[in-house]
């Protein structure tokens, strides 16, 4: 019997100019909104659609490519970070996805 996967991610939020952004350092994907509520919401979406996508496939690597050292960075001198988040990816029975911290720039 294969053993489930838990996926946990870390996100760092940042605002540029009137748009709030939600960059997943873990697979380096990136989602926008109006406010940092949106991106929260559009980077969940995208990291359920990616991580679905991935087992579908077969192939996990997608979840794995880190993003750039400077939203690291950004992630570490975070003054605020946001509790954890249960992602709804179907990824297998008894597997799961969350966003464990998120931190706003």
């Amino acid at each position: 019997m294969t053993e489930p996967h838990h996926l946990v991610f870390r996100v760092v939020f940042y605002q540029h100019g009137s748009e709030w952004y939600g960059h997943c350092l873990d697979c380096d994907v990136v989602s926008s909104g109006k406010t940092e509520k949106d991106a929260a919401n559009a980077v969940a979406e995208a990291l359920e659609a990616l991580i679905e996508e991935s087992f579908r496939s077969g192939d996990l690597s997608p979840l794995f490519a880190p993003a750039p050292l400077e939203f690291w960075d950004m992630y570490a001198k975070s003054a605020r970070h946001l509790p954890p988040r249960q992602l709804d990816a179907n990824v297998e029975e008894g597997g799961g996805a969350e966003i464990l911290s998120a931190a706003v720039a």
